[in-house]
């Protein structure tokens, strides 16, 4: 006999009261820990920031429980406030990027 694992608690979305509390608990469950970065990744972000000339790069960050990778042109590297200004004039924080590279 198989185990109905999540299946179980389908029928339970027919409660209206019921139905966010399953539903945030389906997202709950795909959702992922974030990635502890070696010093050798670190190095390797930092270098290709410094060295960093304009090229389109890909960059992976971690954000809400999820790993999401974007191909972008940085626009502006802010170490003080440590983020960095993309297409779209969109802000990645730099303690959410877990990798960069050129796109080819």
């Amino acid at each position: 006999m198989s185990d109905r694992g999540i299946k179980k608690w389908a029928a339970y979305r027919a409660l209206i009261e019921q139905d966010s509390a399953v539903v945030q608990m389906h997202e709950d469950r795909k959702k992922i820990e974030r990635p502890v970065l070696s010093e050798d990744k670190m190095e390797e972000i930092n270098e290709y920031l410094t060295n960093y000339e304009g090229q389109l790069c890909e960059i992976s960050i971690y954000k809400n429980g999820e790993i999401k990778t974007i191909n972008c042109h940085i626009y502006k590297i802010d170490p003080v406030d440590k983020y960095l200004l993309v297409d779209d004039r969109k802000r990645i924080y730099l303690k959410d990027l877990i990798g960069i590279k050129n796109v080819e």
